[in-house]
């Protein structure tokens, strides 16, 4: 960020020095905050840095600082919108691998707007689980009848499908980790995934959970690299039945990262006509 927006704050002594007092905060000032004239809106191009677009649309790279309190952005990397590069290496320093971060479930979502699917009203009377009819809305005819149903408009999410509690033997490795995914294997298939919420020596729980988990399996920790004969599975939580799973999809760490450095290249801009009285405006609250 730029010296220069910090050169606009209050000095005070500390430790028989002079320096600049960062525990001040502002933010857009009023009335320009809640003045949409005030702004334009702007999408970042990929690899625009903020100094960059404020020294094409206000011909001062020093008014980076602006983009930065009319748009609420505390940290000036991550809340930027990442390159590719950059993002990468954020998933990986932030996961540990790309793989865990699209293997790890942040939550589940209801998976309507995929589904143009329309179901017949005798259909829906006469086949379709009681339990699944929440999933659906009524289609009415110009006279108000029913003549189909197709899935509600609902954006509801959960924390996770289940919770599993499982006694294990470990055969290998020093024990699992909070956190950790898993891989659950029958031989050496693949047969199920989750996540560690609870580990000791002789059990565990896990949770956002797919494929089989029944006993005489094995499961294998990712990071640890553990591996135990499961001995018992008891459910011990749902949210989402499994027959209620076609209706929700999991959304995967990496795809919540993605879709929060999309959402960071939508910005709005302060008019250059109000850049200057900003600035100053600022100086002033920051001295008083």
């Amino acid at each position: 960020m730029s010296e220069l927006y910090f050169k606009k704050f209050p000095t005070i002594s500390y430790s028989n020095s002079i320096c600049t007092d960062i525990t001040k905060r502002v933010v857009a000032i009023a009335p320009l905050r809640y003045a949409p004239i005030a702004y334009e809106k702007y999408t970042i191009k990929s690899e625009s840095r903020a100094d960059m677009i404020a020294s094409n649309y206000y011909d001062d790279p020093y008014y980076e600082w602006l983009l930065y309190l009319t748009n609420g952005i505390i940290d000036p990397y991550y809340d930027w919108n990442l390159s590719s590069s950059d993002f990468y290496s954020h998933i990986i320093q932030k996961y540990g691998s790309l793989s865990i971060a699209t293997k790890k479930v942040k939550y589940y979502i209801n998976n309507w707007v995929n589904d143009d699917t329309e179901i017949t009203t005798a259909a829906y009377n006469s086949y379709l689980p009681y339990d699944h009819r929440k999933y659906y809305t009524p289609n009415y005819d110009m006279g108000s009848q029913i003549i189909s149903y197709k899935r509600k408009q609902d954006d509801t999410t959960k924390n996770t499908n289940k919770i599993i509690s499982m006694g294990i033997t470990i055969t290998a490795g020093n024990g699992y980790s909070v956190g950790e995914t898993v891989d659950i294997l029958n031989v050496n298939t693949t047969v199920g995934e989750g996540e560690i919420e609870y580990a000791n020596t002789t059990n565990i729980r896990i949770k956002n959970i797919s494929g089989n988990t029944s006993a005489t399996n094995t499961i294998r920790g990712d990071n640890s690299n553990t591996l135990a004969t499961i001995t018992s599975s008891t459910v011990q939580f749902e949210n989402i039945t499994n027959a209620e799973a076609v209706y929700w999809n999991p959304v995967y760490f990496y795809d919540y990262e993605i879709e929060l450095n999309e959402q960071n290249k939508n910005i709005k801009l302060l008019n250059n006509n109000y850049a200057l009285q900003t600035a100053e405006q600022l100086r002033k609250v920051l001295k008083s």
